[in-house]
């Protein structure tokens, strides 16, 4: 694959993004608040992590300051959103592996199974989520109630849910 280089959109003067995942600023006169004018080599922009192993990048223009993850600027600038996806997914599941050819556009719902499938970060289930309202030992007294007759409103009052999670519950969709 040839690498090609495209100009950052907002900062078409000052930075260019390559489809190797690679950023670069641009050869440039610096006009600084106090007047003076200085000139500025281009280079290769050194990369960091952030805290979720992701390359970034502070991009700078007028004196701000923005951080952008490498991959979403390669999307942007070479891969089109004709869905218009919120999220760029990894397609090997390697974080820094930025290059155009392993990024595609996903929902967040995609990008998840995504990684469930690759076994990066498996889907928790039952107690292990932390979003979880029920317990393990809920479940036998929620079919308990049911059998009582006890409507699904009433039992979801009883334990602090809806009563359509108790529905769901009830017809095995989740804690089967």
């Amino acid at each position: 694959m040839v690498e090609i280089w495209l100009p950052i959109i907002g900062y078409e003067e000052i930075y260019e993004v390559s489809n190797y995942g690679i950023l670069r600023s641009l050869d440039r006169i610096v006009k600084y608040k106090n007047g003076k004018k200085c000139f500025h080599k281009g280079r290769i922009i050194k990369q960091s992590k952030d805290k979720d192993g992701y390359y970034i990048v502070s991009l700078c223009k007028n004196g701000d300051q923005i951080t952008q993850k490498i991959a979403r600027l390669v999307a942007i600038h070479f891969i089109p959103n004709l869905e218009n996806k919120p999220e760029v997914n990894h397609i090997d599941g390697i974080k820094t592996n930025n290059r155009v050819n392993n990024l595609e556009w996903s929902t967040e719902k995609e990008n998840s199974q995504h990684a469930h499938d690759l076994g990066l970060c498996p889907l928790q289930k039952r107690e292990q989520n932390n979003n979880s309202k029920l317990t393990e030992q809920n479940i036998p007294k929620i079919f308990e109630m049911l059998k009582m007759g006890m409507t699904q409103k009433e039992i979801g009052n009883i334990l602090g849910v809806t009563g359509s999670l108790i529905g769901c519950v009830k017809r095995k969709e989740i804690w089967q």
